[in-house]
Formats: C-alpha cells, structure tokens, sequence
C-alpha cells in the first residue's frame, strides 16, 4: 500500500486513472438519487459537511479536477510523517 501512495507522489496518476475515478464517482451520485431516501441522505451528506447547494457544484467540482491536482494533493498530504498504519492481524486458531 505504501508503494502505491508513494508512486502517486513521486509520479501522479493518469488521465485514464482519473476519468475511472470521475465515472465512478458519478455513477455512485447517481445511484443515489434513485429512490427519495437516497435523494435524503445525498442532501443530508452535503448539509453536514456544507450546504446542501454544494451538492449542485459536485459534479462541476469534480469535472475540474485534474491529474496535476491529485499530485500535488498527493504531495502534501499523503508525507510520511503523517501516516497512521493499523495492521490487522487474525487471531491463530486453537
């Protein structure tokens, strides 16, 4: 895992890896608005962290988003220093 987040610092993604991510983030908005509840929680989601008007500007945020973006995010947030790792390890059966 760590190679990964490392080769998107170090290299960023590409415009295929970036247009996967934009459909799936799409699909996922609108799978949601599919049934009223869903509609609910979609609203209710963008109140808590916002306003339910930063819904509308999803889907155009989203779009604007760019390779170089994702780096340089990768860049400064994604430092080693500021990682947390949880290994989770089974129990050995008895």
């Amino acid at each position: 895992m760590n190679d990964i987040v490392e080769d998107v610092r170090k290299n960023g993604i590409t415009e295929r890896e970036l247009e996967k991510t934009r459909n799936q983030q799409m699909a996922d908005l609108v799978r949601g608005l599919k049934t009223n509840n869903g509609i609910a929680q979609q609203l209710g989601y963008f109140e808590t962290v916002g306003s339910y008007r930063d819904f509308f500007a999803y889907a155009k945020a989203l779009e604007a988003v760019t390779a170089a973006d994702v780096k340089r995010c990768a860049e400064q947030y994604l430092k080693p220093a500021g990682r947390n790792v949880l290994v989770i390890r089974r129990k050995e059966k008895k």
